[in-house]
């Protein structure tokens, strides 16, 4: 899969984004053999991981539901970041 980059300046966007490509890529998802998914946030600069979200499969419903808290760590020293 190609990245898609958006470009996010505060850490309060970043969790935005998170939740909301998450969120719509488990809806894209839906009736997909894929059995977990996870989007990473990586740091235009220099690659750090930056934030993360991962998504499984419910073992009640078949649906993928967040298997986790979304994680960010936002970089003060670094105001450009992509999620991709």
């Amino acid at each position: 899969m190609a990245d898609a980059y958006d470009y996010i300046n505060s850490e309060a966007q970043l969790l935005r984004a998170l939740c909301t490509y998450t969120t719509m890529a488990a809806r894209l998802l839906t009736g997909h053999p894929a059995k977990r998914f996870r989007v990473l946030v990586r740091a235009v600069r220099d690659g750090a991981l930056i934030g993360h979200y991962e998504w499984a499969e419910s073992t009640e419903s078949g649906r993928l539901v967040p298997a986790s808290e979304p994680w960010t760590h936002w970089p003060e020293a670094k105001p450009s970041v992509v999620a991709a």
